[in-house]
C-alpha cells in the first residue's frame, strides 16, 4: 500500500441475540440490529444514512470555518425511500440542510463543495437521485 491510500476498517460479528451485531471501528464498539426484531438498536440502513448526513454537517461546518462564516447551528436530515416491491434499492434520497449564520448563497456553495469531498455522498449519488432542500437562516 502506498502513502496516499486511505483505508477504513470495521469488524462486525454476531452475538448472543439473533440479528444483532457487535461492530468495532478502531477503539469504538457499537451494536447494530437487523431489519427484523429486536430493533432496539440502529439498523444498517440508519447507520449508513447517518454517515452521509454526518459527512454533510462536518464538511459544511469546515467550509464555513475556512471562509470565516459564523455558523452556530447546522443540521442535515436525511430520508431514503424504498418501495415494498423493491426494498433492496433506494428510489431516492432527500437531504434537508438547515443552517443559521450563512446566507442562502453561502450555504449552497458549502453544500456543492461537500458533494465533491464526501466519499459516502459521491458513492450514493452515482447510484440514486439525491434531492436537496437548503435553508439558510432557519432555526434548527
Amino acid at each position: 500500500m502506498t502513502d496516499d491510500t486511505i483505508v477504513n476498517s470495521v469488524l462486525s460479528q454476531n452475538k448472543h441475540v439473533y440479528g444483532r451485531t457487535l461492530n468495532s471501528a478502531r477503539m469504538h464498539h457499537f451494536i447494530i440490529d437487523g431489519t427484523r426484531d429486536p430493533k432496539e438498536e440502529l439498523t444498517p440502513v440508519e447507520v449508513f444514512l447517518s454517515g452521509v448526513s454526518a459527512c454533510c454537517v462536518q464538511w459544511v461546518e469546515q467550509f464555513a470555518r475556512e471562509d470565516g462564516v459564523e455558523m452556530p447551528r447546522i443540521e442535515a436530515g436525511i430520508t431514503a425511500t424504498r418501495t415494498a416491491a423493491e426494498p433492496t434499492r433506494f428510489q431516492f434520497i432527500d437531504l434537508d440542510v438547515k443552517a443559521t449564520g450563512p446566507s442562502q448563497a453561502q450555504l449552497e456553495d458549502f453544500v456543492e463543495r461537500f458533494k465533491q469531498r464526501c466519499p459516502l455522498y459521491r458513492t450514493v449519488a452515482t447510484a440514486v437521485e439525491v434531492r436537496f432542500t437548503l435553508r439558510a437562516g432557519e432555526q434548527c
